[in-house]
């Protein structure tokens, strides 16, 4: 079973005041977590520009209008594949094995569970891809995966809920992380 990635990574940040898409080590974190577990990662582009020889990237022209407009545009450029992963590019925590475990459920739709909620990272199989791409504008893959909750897998993930929106929250993280490196090459 081919299963692709996509990042979505278009929005502009107005809350962090900053480019996510830019912000080291945020994108090469989802980028670490997605190789871990595929051989194919889409990032979905948007406010911003990204130069990257070492991803494949899908622009939205569209990211203006919502959400939406990415996860199709992601989804469209791996229509060829049996399933896909929806990722972003904010959620510093997941890993590898965070991913592998929402493929290996083997259903059509395969959630993180946190925070008293279900969202991304997601899997949909291609029997989900006629309704991610029917998704309107602002509308994100959770306007599917509660409309068929019946069917979803629920895979405990809390610290998915960790995503960094704000100039204090990409503090915390970057001096947590500095604290973290310097632990492990020491």
């Amino acid at each position: 079973m081919q299963v692709a990635a996509v990042i979505l990574a278009a929005g502009a940040s107005s809350r962090l005041g900053q480019p996510k898409q830019l912000v080291s080590p945020l994108l090469d974190r989802a980028l670490a977590a997605a190789r871990g577990a595929f051989s194919r990662v889409i990032v979905v582009t948007g406010a911003h520009i990204i130069q990257r020889d070492d991803v494949e990237i899908a622009p939205n022209e569209q990211w203006e209008r919502g959400i939406g407009t990415s996860i199709r545009a992601g989804v469209q450029a791996v229509n060829d594949c049996d399933a896909v992963v929806l990722m972003t590019c904010d959620q510093p925590l997941v890993r590898p094995d965070d991913i592998r475990r929402l493929i290996e459920t083997h259903a059509e739709i395969a959630a993180a569970e946190y925070s008293g909620t279900f969202g991304v990272p997601a899997f949909f199989a291609q029997s989900q891809f006629a309704n991610l791409l029917a998704l309107g504008d602002n509308e994100g893959a959770k306007k599917i995966i509660f409309a068929n909750e019946n069917i979803v897998a629920k895979i405990p993930m809390p610290h998915a809920a960790i995503d960094i929106d704000t100039p204090e929250d990409l503090a915390k993280f970057t001096s947590e992380w500095t604290t973290s490196d310097s632990a492990k090459q020491g």
